[in-house]
């Protein structure tokens, strides 16, 4: 597994333990909604993907803090 997929997939737990819900969507990105089911935030999982800063800001945004 790259750094890229293993670093989201070690976010995607995260979030899960954060009480997030986490749900993968047909295309096969994930769909990220927070606990007060205010705001989603749609994560490619492409270990290509150049916008990983972007997506961070965007969860930070719906109320995950990456520092637990």
């Amino acid at each position: 597994m790259s750094d890229g997929r293993r670093e989201r997939a070690t976010l995607v737990r995260d979030l899960r333990k954060a009480g997030f819900i986490v749900e993968r969507t047909g295309s096969g990105h994930w769909r990220v909604r927070p606990p007060s089911g205010e705001g989603l935030v749609i994560m490619a999982f492409s270990p290509r993907s150049t916008a990983a800063h972007k997506t961070l800001a965007l969860l930070k945004d719906i109320g995950y803090n990456p520092k637990g």
